[in-house]
């Protein structure tokens, strides 16, 4: 069983979503998203999951368990952080 991120990335997750940040994520497998966080939250399996309106698909809110996540880069200009490593691939 994978464990949640700690809390002080999972901060920057909070951050992200309450700024509305654009965001590109690195996840396992080699699979990339890009588009802007808007909610954390658990699903009802008790997974940690950070929702993302996907760019180019502003009306399609895909879950991210959080879990999956290696590495946060911000794409939006003058955040208050650019880029967190969650986990080595």
């Amino acid at each position: 069983m994978k464990s949640i991120p700690s809390c002080d990335l999972y901060d920057y997750l909070e951050i992200a979503c309450l700024f509305r940040y654009q965001l590109k994520l690195q996840l396992e497998q080699g699979r990339e998203i890009s588009g802007i966080a808007t909610n954390v939250g658990t699903n009802p399996q008790k997974e940690e999951i950070l929702y993302i309106a996907e760019q180019g698909l502003p009306d399609k809110i895909t879950e991210i368990n959080t879990n999956s996540i290696l590495s946060m880069t911000v794409l939006t200009p003058n955040a208050r952080f650019q880029q967190v490593t969650f986990r080595q691939a």
